[in-house]
């Protein structure tokens, strides 16, 4: 895989930060999409980087691949903080062209949909408790998930995220019987990096606090104003 990397205006940028400001760290990730499927099938083990990473040999020549590569630019030594970009590249291994791709919601397709169609938006994070901290995808508020069967000392050991999340949702409440988790010290330890952070202890299982949750998103989303839409951009500022 050969790629280029460049800023906004398409000038080359050194990954490394030498001959430019920040060094970049990309990854990316490889997929198919066969001929009868709706869905793509990754074909790396997990997301890889660097120079040296290889992924598994295609799968099928006349199908649809996918590489979607994701970078990062440190600019925290100039106080412009990380920045963040994608790019998805399709192709079929025969030369073919192109013509099925997976239906994704873009950028232009989230700029342009109508405010009335949408009630509410959730982001899921994928990952753990760090990895997607600094992420800014103009989302009106962070919710953090901690479950009881991770340790009360998280809040102290990732207060990134329990610093920028609105709230904490302990989660897997019914299992506090059988797990040494004490939900007290869980509350206090995540607001010791926010004081102000709100909490509710939930179990899908037993349906405990369901109520408290859903009046939060409901209290919360009243006072979201119905045009307040961000845009995101996937580019390097």
């Amino acid at each position: 895989m050969v790629y280029t990397v460049t800023d906004p205006a398409g000038l080359p940028l050194n990954a490394a930060g030498v001959s430019t400001p920040g060094a970049i760290k990309l990854s990316y990730i490889a997929a198919v999409l066969s001929n009868n499927a709706d869905e793509y099938t990754t074909y790396t083990t997990r997301s890889v980087s660097g120079p040296g990473a290889s992924a598994l040999e295609p799968n099928s020549d006349s199908a649809t691949h996918a590489i979607r590569v994701y970078g990062s630019r440190d600019l925290t030594s100039f106080n412009l903080g990380t920045n963040y970009a994608s790019a998805t590249y399709n192709f079929v291994p025969n030369g073919a062209k192109v013509t099925k791709v997976h239906d994704v919601v873009r950028t232009a397709s989230c700029n342009t949909s109508e405010p009335a169609a949408i009630d509410l938006l959730f982001i899921e994070s994928v990952g753990n408790l760090v990895c997607r901290t600094g992420y800014d995808l103009g989302e009106a508020h962070k919710i953090v998930l901690l479950s009881v069967t991770e340790g009360e000392e998280k809040p102290l050991k990732y207060p990134g995220i329990f610093f920028k999340a609105d709230l904490m949702a302990i989660t897997r409440v019914d299992l506090l019987p059988y797990v040494p988790f004490q939900a007290r010290v869980a509350e206090a330890n995540a607001r010791s990096i926010r004081p102000d952070i709100e909490i509710v202890r939930v179990s899908s299982t037993l349906k405990t606090g369901l109520d408290g949750w859903l009046e939060w998103i409901d209290r919360r989303a009243a006072a979201i104003p119905a045009l307040s839409r961000g845009r995101w951009d996937s580019a390097f500022a």
